[in-house]
C-alpha cells in the first residue's frame, strides 16, 4: 500500500540538520488519559505489588501508573494534511510545516492507528498468560473520539531507544541545547533524567514539506535554501498552502525555490 503520513510542528532549522522527531512521554502528551489505565487494570495492578509495611513505602495510583508509563513515549504522525485544527493546534497556527514521509518505510513498520472510540474499555493495559499479567501496548493506542479529527498514527516505543537525548545546559550564563548521541542507557528509569528524547528518521523516508498558509515568502526561501544545500534531504518537493477564496478548502501549491 503507498501510504503516507504526515508530521506538523513549528519551523525549526535543526531538523532539516539532523531529523529529529520526539518519543513525547506520557507526562508531555495534551491528553490526561493517555496511558491511564481503566479501574479494573489499576486495581490488578495495586494486587502485583507486595505488601509493604506500613508508612514504608505509599502505594498509590499515580506512583504505578508513573512507575509503568513513564519510560515509554510515542511519535505521533497524521494521515491528515488538509485539516484546518490540524494546522491550527499544531502547525504553528498556519506559520509552521507539514513534513510528508513515505509510511512504507522501514521505520514506520511498528506505525499503528489510533483507535477511538465513545467509551473506555473494561480492560486493556496487561493480558493473563499462564497465570502472570503480560504488558499489552494497546493502552497507547486508544483515545476518546474526541481526538478523531487528528486521524493519528504513531509509534509507541522506550525512551531508551531514543537516538539522541536533547539537555538544556548551562554555559557562561547563555542556555544552550547538548545533543548526546546513542546515549549509553543503563538505567531502567530515564524520566529522572529529564531532557528530550528523540528518533532520527531516514531521509530517504522524508517525501516533501508543505508550508502553512501564514508563512512569508522569505521564510519559505531561507528553508528551502536550507534544504537545498542538504543532499540528503534535497529531493524533498515544496508546496505552499493557499486558502480558497470561494470555499473553506485548501489548495496545494508546489513551489521551485
Amino acid at each position: 500500500m503507498n501510504r503516507v503520513l504526515y508530521k506538523f510542528g513549528p519551523i525549526r532549522d535543526e531538523y532539516f540538520e539532523n531529523r529529529l522527531v520526539r518519543i513525547t512521554p506520557r507526562t508531555a502528551l495534551n491528553d490526561p488519559y493517555e496511558f491511564y489505565p481503566v479501574e479494573a487494570d489499576l486495581n490488578r495492578m495495586r494486587n502485583t505489588i507486595p505488601t509493604m509495611p506500613v508508612g514504608k513505602f505509599n502505594i498509590h495510583d499515580s506512583f504505578l501508573i508513573d512507575g509503568h508509563f513513564n519510560c515509554m513515549g510515542v511519535i505521533s504522525f497524521t494521515e491528515s494534511i488538509d485539516n484546518f485544527l490540524m494546522w491550527s493546534h499544531y502547525g504553528d497556527e498556519h506559520r509552521g510545516v507539514a513534513i510528508e514521509y513515505d509510511a512504507n518505510h522501514d521505520f514506520f513498520k511498528d506505525a499503528r492507528p489510533v483507535d477511538y472510540s465513545e467509551k473506555r474499555v473494561k480492560e486493556i493495559a496487561f493480558k493473563e498468560t499462564q497465570g502472570e499479567l503480560v504488558f499489552c501496548d494497546d493502552v497507547f493506542f486508544k483515545k476518546s473520539k474526541d481526538w478523531i479529527y487528528e486521524n493519528e498514527w504513531r509509534i509507541a516505543d522506550s525512551l531508551i531507544t531514543c537516538d539522541c537525548l536533547i539537555k538544556e545546559v548551562n554555559i557562561d550564563g547563555k542556555s544552550e541545547k547538548n545533543y548526546e548521541w546513542h546515549p549509553n542507557r543503563v538505567d531502567q528509569y530515564p524520566w529522572e533524567k529529564p531532557g528530550l528524547y528523540m528518533k532520527q528518521i531516514p531521509s530517504e523516508a522524508i517525501r516533501s514539506i508543505t508550508f502553512g498558509c501564514r508563512v512569508s515568502q522569505d521564510e519559505m526561501i531561507r528553508i528551502c535554501n536550507i534544504i537545498n544545500n542538504k543532499p540528503e534531504i534535497s529531493h524533498m518537493k515544496k508546496y505552499k498552502i493557499k486558502l480558497d477564496l470561494n470555499e473553506y478548502k485548501y489548495i496545494f501549491e508546489e513551489i521551485s525555490l
